[in-house]
């Protein structure tokens, strides 16, 4: 790359195109550095079968080349006969064109809409110099047999440009063995790929609207959004490693480079500057602009450093700089505010970018934007146990993007940072070893060039452990997730989100649960495209979620979604690491429904019952403050069998066809997208049970009890498939199967009769399984108090103590508590540990935890030899004496050997109290 200057003399400005002296390829790699690289080939087993692999893919096409030239170039999606200058679009789709340029000009996109019923065709079935009134002609993938057929370009999706892409694409690999080898029939394969593409975009004008529409902030020169001119990777590179031979050849690089130069302007002048689409515009810009000369090669100076300027220094309406784009994160956490998908993309495009300059700059732009780092590697808090992302809003269960590791570990590898290259190597290796990446062969030019030949020979983590904290809350996206345990078979997990940033769904305080290796309660990710009907009426909206809906027709903007819910507690500390494992965790939000100015509340808990096993506490809250509540609906979507509904004894109940939950009832038309709806009038305790084959191998069976009301109506539905389940992250038979839903409603408010549930999965071979769920109130009985009772396969027995205001102390047969949430576990009637949140209060048999801040965190567990004990406060700990010397003493021992005492306040018969400070995770003993 030529020198890099923010400030360009005004005088060189005036001096014109010279081809004298250029420096050729430098994209992926410069000239003097071929002879290492030539020698990289030799040595290298998969170095060399990926060039192979390339020639043998090529040389049918290469050697047709040779005696038929025009059969590539033919099919190219060109205006071949009507040679249109000017494109024009109406709305979403294609609408004409008019002018004549001299030459057939590249065609426009069909449709800012990809979804189609058509297929994209294999080169070879492509009609040649394709330019017909009667539009494109496709095979239809949703007719039977798949016939041929015409059809106007608006009905084709992205096809025009993906066929151009993939076209291209032999091109720049093309040209890659032509540097390499040097055979010239590659650089004539590519060049007159190059050429016709080039001379038809150089002539074409950039589109335009139809009357007064957004798109026309929007579009690329070859598609509807700038975003997706994919094709320029592949056309810059062929470019960059022809240069020779063209202008050996006296081709017209002037032209290349024109059309270049209008591309990386019309990428800065349209788009969107906030959001995921600024990176992929960067990163196109990028590719131009390293393929362009330097500034004093063109009269107006908008050469190289120019266009990279553009993209680390200078803000636009349409593309911000990418050194405040890094603003954008959140300083805390460093998660992007979209999504999750679009989130990891952003920070894999901002590598991408920062790489691809550092290889011909050497400027280690990574280094020099902390933040960025901290974005990759807080990617991983998007990970279920089983390494597949959260869905919620637009994105699905997705892998992590493995370039970021592979690019990650180059850049440490080559400025020497070998302890992070250890850290994310182990990482690698373990998703190598799982199977969910392979590495054994180079998969583009890309991975040629920018990935780590041979990785550290380490061991691979077993975990994602050190990734990751046992809660995590990114406010900018207001998201949160509740891990216990990180292993695939033993691991539980809540993802809980409202609706802000982009890409955000329509769905009000909204979850996801894993255990047992799958995710049990999916959300539903995006419909087949943001403008399809499935995706306006279901996908994004509040049916297709596991939330709660008010009144028939909760609803607000989604997309750039601006509703957020309230933290009011959480345990573990969010965002913190530690070592030592989490019996329980909690996280208890609070949320305005915007179009009925509903108050909801959901408190979601995990409580493990063994090493394996363990359950989900959700308990959802839900009132309009005007009280005109009509009722409110509770949506669970899981996944296998049809619902079957039980009561407490074990008896089926029956339910009946229904036509309730439609449009027709005055209902979201959302509801309309459920099938087989079943009801039954029901107002005792029951249980929802769902059953599924596991992607472990085993039979999996999920629980859901639930406390009764009075004014209740349960129903089981089939729900459209959850579009965000990934393929490999479940068993085949459940892929894009129908989602059995349980709907609850309650008739009038659901804040003094809240959604009561506790959420049990577990194989048919586990030990441990929940047998039996009650539930019990407090002396006075008060609404805003909710006590459960769970038994665990005979063994352990929780009491689950909650309260919305924690301003009150509730007596209850089962212990006393003031707080949001509590839990005491007994094992064999004997008390195992007490863990109390965001509280002062928590009490059983002699046991009592006192603190005097209301916003306290505490957790005791039993110990062969004393307790273990974290502690965001100072608290009070009273502890039977029975058993006991009267002379007890508590202490922690440091590192050091040091021993620590605590100070014992009271001495009685009945029980000893001692006072505790705040404490993070630590054994304490007793003598």
């Amino acid at each position: 790359m030529k020198g890099y200057k923010l400030i360009l003399p005004l005088a060189i400005l005036c001096l014109h195109f010279d081809t004298n002296g250029q420096n050729h390829p430098e994209i992926y790699i410069k000239e003097s550095q071929k002879t290492e690289f030539v020698k990289r080939v030799e040595s290298s087993e998969r170095v060399s079968e990926f060039v192979d692999e390339l020639k043998i893919e090529l040389e049918p096409y290469v050697a047709r080349h040779v005696s038929d030239p025009e059969w590539i170039v033919s099919r190219l999606q060109m205006y071949w006969n009507t040679k249109y200058k000017r494109v024009y679009v109406n709305g979403m789709d294609f609408s004409h064109g008019e002018g004549e340029a001299p030459v057939p000009t590249v065609k426009f996109s069909g449709s800012r809409d990809w979804a189609t019923d058509y297929l994209l065709p294999e080169i070879k079935d492509i009609k040649p110099y394709l330019d017909d009134p009667r539009g494109m002609f496709l095979q239809n993938d949703k007719k039977e047999g798949k016939p041929w057929e015409w059809v106007a370009p608006s009905e084709t999706g992205h096809i025009i440009e993906n066929i151009n892409r993939k076209i291209m694409k032999l091109a720049e690999d093309a040209s890659f063995l032509y540097w390499l080898i040097g055979d010239e029939r590659y650089a004539k394969f590519a060049s007159d790929i190059v050429i016709k593409y080039s001379e038809g975009m150089y002539h074409r004008d950039a589109p335009q609207t139809i009357g007064d529409h957004k798109n026309a902030l929007l579009m690329g020169l070859q598609t509807f959004e700038v975003i997706h001119e994919g094709i320029v990777e592949p056309y810059t590179v062929a470019y960059d490693f022809l240069f020779d031979y063209l202008t050996k050849n006296k081709k017209d690089v002037q032209m290349i480079q024109s059309v270049f130069r209008k591309w990386a302007d019309q990428e800065i002048k349209y788009g969107v500057a906030d959001n995921n689409w600024n990176m992929m515009q960067a990163r196109f810009i990028t590719y131009l602009a390293i393929a362009l000369e330097d500034d004093v090669a063109y009269s107006d100076g908008k050469g190289q450093q120019y266009y990279i300027d553009q993209v680390l220094n200078q803000n636009s309406v349409k593309q911000k700089a990418l050194k405040d784009v890094l603003l954008n994160f959140d300083p805390e956490t460093a998660i992007w505010p979209e999504v999750a998908h679009y989130s990891i993309m952003v920070s894999d495009d901002l590598l991408e970018i920062y790489s691809i300059l550092d290889k011909t700059m050497n400027n280690n732009l990574l280094a020099q934007s902390p933040i960025l780092e901290k974005a990759i590697l807080a990617n991983f808090q998007y990970l279920f146990p089983n390494d597949f992302t959260a869905a919620y809003g637009d994105a699905k269960h997705s892998p992590l993007r493995y370039n970021s590791l592979e690019l990650l570990i180059s850049n440490y590898h080559k400025y020497g940072a070998i302890e992070k290259e250890k850290t994310i190597t182990k990482q690698l290796r373990r998703f190598l070893e799982n199977g969910a990446y392979t590495r054994t062969e180079i998969k583009s030019l890309f991975d040629l060039f920018f990935y780590q030949e041979s990785l550290m020979e380490i061991p691979a983590a077993k975990t994602f452990a050190e990734m990751v904290t046992p809660t995590f809350y990114s406010p900018n996206v207001s998201w949160i997730v509740q891990r216990n345990g990180n292993s695939i078979e033993e691991g539980m997990m809540v993802s809980k989100n409202a609706s802000l940033g982009n890409h955000s769904h329509t769905n009000g305080i909204n979850l996801e649960l894993f255990a047992k290796g799958m995710v049990i309660a999916p959300d539903a990710a995006a419909g087949v495209s943001y403008w399809s009907p499935d995706h306006i009426e279901y996908y994004s909206r509040f049916p297709a979620h596991n939330t709660v809906i008010v009144d028939g027709k909760s609803d607000y903007r989604n997309m750039r979604g601006t509703q957020a819910f309230s933290v009011n507690g959480i345990y573990p500390i969010p965002n913190q690491s530690t070592d030592f494992s989490i019996g329980n965790t909690f996280s208890d939000v609070s949320f305005t429904e915007p179009s009925t100015g509903a108050a909801q509340r959901r408190l979601t808990g995990t409580v493990r019952t063994s090493s394996t096993s363990g359950y989900f506490v959700d308990i959802f809250r839900s009132a309009r403050e005007d009280g005109r509540d009509k009722k409110h609906e509770y949506l669970f979507h899981s996944q296998g069998n049809d619902v079957v509904l039980q009561d407490e004894e074990g008896q089926v109940i029956s339910t009946l066809p229904t036509e309730e939950l439609a449009s027709s009832k005055g209902d979201l038309v959302g509801y309309d997208y459920f099938k087989d709806k079943q009801s039954v009038s029901y107002n005792k305790n029951f249980v929802a049970m769902f059953e599924m084959p596991s992607i472990t191998g085993k039979e999996l069976k999920v629980n859901l009890w639930m406390k009764g009301y009075k004014g209740r109506e349960i129903f089981t539905v089939k729900a459209p498939h959850s579009r965000a389940i990934n393929s490999k992250s479940v068993p085949e038979e459940l892929y894009h199967k129908e989602s059995p839903t349980l709907v609850v409603r309650q008739s009038g408010e659901a804040h003094s009769r809240p959604f009561v549930t506790i959420i049990d999965a577990f194989n048919t071979t586990d030990n441990y399984k929940i047998e039996n769920v009650n539930y019990f109130s407090s002396q006075d009985t008060n609404s805003d108090f909710i006590g459960v009772d769970v038994s665990t396969s005979g063994i352990q027995k929780d009491y689950i103590f909650n309260d919305t205001k924690g301003k009150r102390i509730y007596k209850t047969s089962n212990g006393n508590f003031k707080g949001t949430y509590g839990v005491i576990s007994t094992t064999k009637s004997v008390v195992k540990s007490l863990f109390l949140g965001n509280g002062e209060l928590l009490e059983k048999e002699g046991w009592k935890i006192e603190a005097s801040n209301s916003g306290s965190n505490i957790l005791l567990e039993r110990t062969s030899d004393g307790f273990f004990i974290d502690a965001s406060h100072n608290f009070i700990l009273t502890i039977p004496t029975s058993g006991l010397a009267s002379k007890a003493q508590l202490y922690t021992v440091n590192k050091d050997g040091i021993k620590r005492s605590f100070k014992r306040i009271e001495v009685n018969k009945s029980h000893l109290k001692f006072k505790i400070p705040a404490l993070s995770g630590v054994q304490l003993f007793m003598e």
